[in-house]
């Protein structure tokens, strides 16, 4: 038997000796409850449980009598190793309703230990949940608890109770209030401690997160010796995140620094979210946001517009580029209509990307041509071209 275990048999012993003390016992139920007591604190625990039975087999038993019986069943058969017997007893005990409310904490704990050394988790779970809503504070049930979620695979409720555990931890941590930290910050500052300055606003951002002190924190950041430019994208992003984007010239320099980075995707959200929030095509600036803005488009543009050839070329660089180009059904049609349904010479397949001239929308297809066009001999790609002139549309 486990401590625990010893201690809530030994409690409920002297619980119920000291109810005998208070109402009278029938000879007939007493004496056997009496020897079950000795039995117990003899470790006779089986013997205790058959003394027990001897108590339970007496008729017309009063109320208090039955009080006092499932007291000790539950005692010796927990003691037993009876867990079915131990918490039917126990549960009896407590809608009685003669608990007192330490008692009720006592027998509540009794039942959780007890089915949990049944591996009955959610009956644990159940009993231990019961005795933090009583006023219940044992760090054991807690741990118990979380142990019973966890053997059970009820990941989803020990992270509920681990993150309630948490919030209750962190709401015990005092808080300095914010006027103390904004005159220690200040102080710092006139005694020209930039360390200080900077500890404390990290912990005004910690317990008191304002626009105002993420622009500070970011724009000192951007200041500090050693600051790698490289990152200057990163801290802009920070600003996104945070609310402190607040000047046109903020928006500029992001969608620059994303342009340089080859993320034209990202430079065009940053100047449509200029443009939304009224910091872009305004005043004398005007002209610039717009050329910014249509070479974010159209670089955007190009970009999705060379992913889907790229990819392809990359992986069958034996096959013509203009076929592998051939990834939208129309554009398909187009070319067949242009090339004929069988194979041709390689001159012929040059002329196709001219057919699309008479498609405005097609520009950025022909500047995708051009592009790689150019870029193809560069690697020596005519040559492989050349060795296989007869060549396979791809659909």
């Amino acid at each position: 038997m486990t401590g625990n275990a010893r201690l809530f048999v030994a409690a409920l012993m002297l619980a119920a000796g000291l109810a005998q003390a208070q109402e009278a016992l029938r000879p007939e139920v007493g004496k056997p409850l009496q020897a079950a007591q000795e039995l117990l604190k003899e470790g006779k625990y089986k013997d205790a449980l058959a003394k027990v039975h001897e108590a339970d087999a007496v008729a017309d038993r009063t109320p208090y009598e039955n009080f006092i019986l499932d007291r000790m069943r539950a005692s010796a058969a927990a003691a037993a190793g009876d867990d079915a017997t131990a918490v039917k007893s126990f549960e009896a005990v407590l809608n009685s309703g003669r608990l007192q409310a330490a008692e009720r904490l006592q027998i509540i704990e009794a039942i959780a230990n007890v089915s949990y050394r049944a591996k009955d988790y959610a009956k644990a779970i159940e009993w231990s949940q019961r005795y933090s809503k009583e006023g219940g504070s044992s760090e054991q049930m807690n741990n118990l608890q979380a142990s019973a979620h966890y053997l059970s695979g009820d990941y989803a409720g020990l992270v509920k109770d681990m993150q309630q555990k948490v919030q209750a931890v962190e709401s015990s941590v005092p808080v300095v209030d914010e006027s103390t930290l904004r005159m220690l910050a200040a102080s710092y500052a006139k005694l020209g401690d930039d360390a200080g300055y900077m500890s404390t606003l990290e912990k005004l951002l910690v317990h008191h997160p304002k626009k105002d002190y993420w622009a500070e924190m970011l724009a000192r950041l951007q200041n500090k010796p050693g600051f790698s430019d490289r990152l200057a994208l990163d801290v802009y992003r920070l600003r996104i995140v945070t609310g402190t984007l607040n000047e046109s010239a903020q928006y500029v320099e992001m969608a620059q620094l994303a342009l340089q980075d080859g993320l034209p995707a990202e430079a065009k959200k940053v100047v449509e979210a200029g443009y939304a929030a009224g910091k872009l095509g305004t005043g004398a600036e005007a002209g610039r946001h717009q050329r910014l803005r249509d070479l974010a488009l159209f670089l955007a543009t190009l970009f999705i517009a060379l992913g889907p050839t790229w990819i392809l070329w990359a992986r069958a660089p034996t096959q013509f580029v203009f076929d592998n180009f051939v990834y939208n059904g129309k554009l398909n049609r187009i070319y067949q209509s242009s090339i004929g349904t069988h194979g041709v010479w390689l001159s012929r397949r040059l002329l196709f990307p001219f057919t699309l001239l008479k498609f405005p929308q097609n520009a950025i297809l022909i500047l995708a041509f051009i592009y790689l066009a150019v870029w193809l001999p560069a690697r020596g790609g005519w040559k492989i071209l050349l060795a296989d002139r007869r060549l396979r549309l791809i659909t």
